[in-house]
């Protein structure tokens, strides 16, 4: 069930790529600092980029809604309802976007451990890409 939020498992494969196993085979997996340093540029690029676009989204969902035909008929119209809710992921994706960081190091010790990495650092994507979903209708 965690797994389906990481939609197309980029995130879960570079963070697997960033393990190793250690030089006893009973001691578990370590971190790969080279592997874990340039994952830390590519996630925070990333973020940088999916901010940049949702503030665009939020823009685009702010000018729709301030049409005056649009109120005109209430909360009841489905095309403002949708925009809402993609005005609220577009701000969360943004506010995610800023509070989720790169730890300084990861080790997998468990696959509870490793989903739920995947899911706080994942969690800014998957709001953008709600909020861009939803904006699509109109």
């Amino acid at each position: 069930m965690l797994s389906v939020l990481d939609h197309p498992g980029f995130l879960g494969r570079a963070l697997g790529a960033t393990q190793q196993n250690r030089a006893n085979p009973g001691d578990g997996r370590e971190t790969n600092i080279e592997k874990w340093m340039a994952f830390c540029d590519m996630f925070q690029k990333d973020i940088e980029n999916i901010n940049l676009l949702a503030t665009v989204l939020l823009t685009a969902n702010f000018s729709f809604l301030a049409i005056q035909s649009i109120d005109a008929q209430g909360l009841s119209y489905w095309p403002q309802r949708l925009s809402y809710t993609s005005l609220l992921s577009a701000m969360g994706s943004i506010l995610m976007g800023l509070a989720v960081r790169t730890p300084r190091f990861f080790t997998a010790h468990s696959s509870e451990y490793f989903q739920i990495m995947v899911l706080v650092l994942g969690f800014p994507f998957e709001l953008f890409l709600y909020s861009f979903s939803l904006l699509q209708p109109f």
